[in-house]
């Protein structure tokens, strides 16, 4: 994508099946059709009909299965339009997008509404931005006009869920929640499970209880190696970078020791992961 744009997709999101995709952008996507488990590291999101995923500062997404039937719309916004879109809006609503991006909407009569509107504004990106119909001197414009039209649907949208969004949950909930959204940013660098308990005033005995009754029996550990899997599996996917890079942009001590964890934790070498996965876009690998 460019600095400042819009892109619409849909599909079944087969470029991202067993293996990541990263969006370097903001992520909006509906599923109308179907059911899959979508993986964000250490995140697991059931996406069936009527549900929804919204990442304003981009994500890895791997689809670990899927109906074949399955079927999603997507918005794809760049950082920078974002930014000028942004007003000042109260924090809340955009800390409860980051700590809750996963949304499965209900029959009920406002819920069918909101599903409504976020299908009239993929139909609108459809247009606009899929298709050229657009003169080319007025898309930025356009671009910009929609940006800020979305966002403050999405924001209202979400604002009144927001201010009551705690009182539905236990405090271990809620600290489950700041800690899967803390490891998503910051996996790739920071593996301290004594840093995360810090940073959600917690000890480390109590952040692990929470999840290992919230997470099915998972350790802080483990959730922070998965999403470090995620994170090594994106960049192999790149031929551009060499193992050793890899290793030193996601702060292992060297290539050796992120191999041993890689291959512990997958089965496979970081070379086997990257010969089966890139053989299909580069013949001579």
């Amino acid at each position: 994508m460019t600095a400042e744009s819009i892109r619409y997709e849909s599909g079944d999101l087969s470029y991202a099946a067993d293996k990541p995709h990263k969006f370097e952008c903001g992520v909006h996507m509906l599923c109308t059709k179907g059911h899959a488990v979508l993986s964000t590291g250490a995140h697991h999101f059931e996406m069936e009909e009527r549900s929804e995923i919204i990442y304003l500062s981009g994500t890895l997404i791997r689809r670990v299965k899927a109906s074949p039937d399955f079927h999603v719309r997507i918005l794809l916004f760049s950082r920078r339009l974002l930014q000028m879109a942004v007003l000042p809006f109260d924090n809340s609503c955009f800390r409860y997008l980051h700590e809750n991006p996963w949304r499965k909407l209900t029959a009920g009569a406002e819920d069918t509404r909101y599903w409504k509107c976020a299908n009239l504004w993929m139909d609108m990106a459809e247009n606009f931005f899929q298709h050229t119909y657009v003169r080319k001197e007025l898309k930025g414009q356009i671009m910009l006009n929609y940006m800020h039209g979305w966002l403050l649907w999405v924001i209202s949208s979400t604002s009144e869920q927001s201010s009551t969004h705690p009182k539905g949950f236990s405090r271990k909930q809620l600290i489950c929640h700041k800690f899967l959204s803390m490891i998503h940013e910051q996996a790739g660098q920071e593996r301290s499970i004594a840093y995360y308990a810090s940073r959600l005033c917690v000890s480390t005995r109590y952040l692990s209880e929470a999840c290992r009754i919230h997470f099915d029996g998972k350790t802080p550990k483990d959730l922070v190696d998965e999403q470090l899997v995620l994170e090594i599996q994106a960049r192999l996917l790149d031929p551009r970078l060499t193992v050793m890079e890899i290793a030193r942009d996601l702060n292992f001590c060297d290539s050796s020791y992120m191999c041993r964890f890689f291959r512990l934790r997958t089965g496979i070498t970081p070379m086997q992961f990257r010969h089966k996965n890139t053989k299909m876009f580069n013949p001579e690998t």
